[in-house]
């Protein structure tokens, strides 16, 4: 096969990540570049193809990672074809993967590690004073959404089957949460921190009503106070030195996220679509051209999801 029918093959081709449209982007970027350079891209040397990837892929550039996912993967088949072993594909680097190794969590012992950085506190005082944030941050990372964390009782919590349930969906209780989310459940007091407050709130068992499972300082948490008490926390922390990544709530639930698209792919072999989230994204909207929307939030989640494995050596070839 000669290289013009390569490049017709790999376009042709139906690939279970990137579409026919991403692929023809590629091709048409790579026939750009190679009428300068006068030879082909597989002859190329690592920092000719790389400073073509920090121009043509930077992070704002729509669908970088994808288009990097689809141009790899391109690379490699031309390599083996014409067996060239430099293995330049191996090499190649998207730049915004660099950012996301400090944004973004790898796995759920990756999320312990980082709350321990947060939290350094050990033992019953851990217990006391940092759980509710503790089990927030693991319900956020489960992929529990905001409308149901905070209405969350003790009996939504099966502690024999590892399960969070909300609705009647289950939601798996990694190991690294058992403590922060056992300790939600079970414990009849709580000193709680508060970002208002310099000293501890005491909180008893008269005052906690409904069985709620995330405690506030005056009733039931409030997904808000949460969210700005978490965020204070880290930002502290990482003031102090004593952590190397500030993490948002969307880092949080799209971490989660994509590592449990990471493991279903290892597990059946199957690609992730996205189709939830995208509908979630959409939200209640029932405008025009509904699937044109869910598809194209199919290929956001997607696209960042390339990014997430890219960064932490996750592709798996």
């Amino acid at each position: 096969m000669s290289y013009e029918e390569l490049k017709d093959s790999f376009q042709r081709i139906e690939d279970r990540i990137v579409d026919k449209s991403i692929k023809k982007t590629v091709i048409t970027l790579v026939d750009k570049y190679e009428k300068t350079w006068g030879k082909p891209v597989y002859t190329q040397e690592l920092d000719e193809i790389q400073e073509m990837i920090n121009r043509e892929f930077a992070p704002k550039i729509y669908m970088s990672g994808l288009k990097f996912y689809a141009f790899r993967q391109f690379l490699k088949i031309c390599e083996e074809h014409f067996h060239n072993t430099s293995n330049v594909y191996r090499y190649i680097t998207l730049k915004s993967t660099n950012d996301l190794k400090y944004k973004m969590l790898r796995s759920p012992l990756h999320g312990k590690i980082f709350l321990d950085s947060v939290f350094p506190e050990k033992g019953v005082e851990a217990t006391e004073s940092t759980v509710v944030y503790q089990a927030y941050f693991w319900l956020v990372y489960m992929g529990i959404l905001d409308v149901d964390i905070c209405s969350l009782t003790t009996d939504d919590v099966d502690l024999e089957n590892m399960k969070v349930y909300v609705n009647g969906i289950g939601y798996e209780i990694y190991n690294e949460a058992i403590r922060a989310i056992k300790a939600c459940a079970t414990e009849d007091q709580f000193e709680y921190i508060h970002p208002k407050y310099r000293t501890l709130i005491k909180r008893y068992p008269e005052d906690m009503t409904n069985k709620q499972l995330l405690h506030g300082v005056k009733g039931a948490a409030q997904i808000d106070t949460l969210k700005s008490a978490f965020s204070k926390i880290n930002s502290r922390s990482v003031n102090a030195s004593s952590v190397i990544q500030g993490m948002s709530y969307q880092d949080i639930r799209s971490s989660g996220l994509y590592y449990r698209a990471y493991i279903h792919e290892l597990t059946t072999g199957n690609n992730i679509r996205f189709y939830d989230a995208a509908m979630l994204e959409l939200g209640d909207e029932f405008a025009e051209n509904r699937d044109i929307k869910i598809h194209r939030n199919q290929k956001y989640y997607l696209d960042k999801y390339i990014q997430w494995k890219l960064a932490f050596n996750l592709m798996n070839d």
